[in-house]
């Protein structure tokens, strides 16, 4: 089943490497059929980017909600007034249609309705699948069946993921800037057979397809090669 992600990410490698391939071989049906056979491995490299993204700013919205639900619980309010007024106040910074605000006024419902804390704490790990909020339901689930102050087991999830944020922080940057140089390198070749594709005008033989396929094929080789290394996958 396709999801936005898949969808996005597949049109994005298909319209990329459509442009590599016309650049190459000058001809569009040939460019919309490697574009699309190669998209259904290549689209992954764009789907991952994106979930990374999306891992990130849930991250980052989580660690709003600790810090709001950190200052509620340390006030003096139990935790289900807790959450009710952490509900409140996150709705200033973010819209209401984001996973965090969506996934904590469920679990607010289903508490007024008689569901378990314990309970709809699990539901809402599940629904929000981040490992951080996995980690910190896990942690109040046994504060709360042995008596562990809450303030807390909120305020070590808060500097722990305080700590993650920044130390992913540090090293997107260092993997960024290699990317940078990587996509440099990686637009070179384009730029040189735009170039040779303006200034001639000589129409291509079998024997230039063959040549140019071969250099295609090294050169998606080493992408794909450049790409595991930029990305300390080596």
């Amino acid at each position: 089943m396709f999801n936005n992600k898949k969808i996005i990410s597949f049109l994005i490698s298909t319209s990329i490497i459509f442009l590599y391939s016309i650049t190459f071989f000058h001809n569009f049906i040939i460019s919309i059929l490697i574009s699309i056979i190669l998209s259904v491995r290549a689209h992954k490299l764009f789907e991952t980017i994106l979930e990374k993204k999306d891992i990130k700013q849930k991250r980052i919205m989580f660690r709003e909600f600790l810090d709001i639900f950190h200052t509620n619980i340390i006030s003096g309010q139990n935790f289900y007034n807790s959450l009710i007024l952490t509900s409140r106040e996150i709705k200033y910074i973010f819209q209401e249609n984001i996973y965090i605000i969506k996934y904590l006024d469920e679990m607010i419902y289903d508490i007024e309705n008689g569901k378990k804390i314990e309970t709809s704490l699990i539901e809402f790990k599940k629904k929000s699948n981040l490992e951080e909020i996995s980690i910190f339901v896990d942690s109040i689930i046994i504060s709360i069946k042995s008596g562990i102050d809450i303030s807390k087991v909120v305020e070590n999830s808060k500097n722990m993921l305080t700590n993650n944020i920044s130390l992913e922080l540090e090293m997107t940057t260092i993997v960024e800037n290699s990317k940078r140089d990587f996509i440099i390198m990686c637009l070179l070749p384009l730029i040189v057979l735009l170039t040779i594709s303006f200034t001639s005008t000589m129409n291509l033989t079998l024997i230039d397809y063959i040549i140019r396929g071969i250099v295609f094929v090294m050169f998606i080789i080493a992408f794909y090669i450049g790409n595991k290394i930029v990305n300390l996958e080596f």
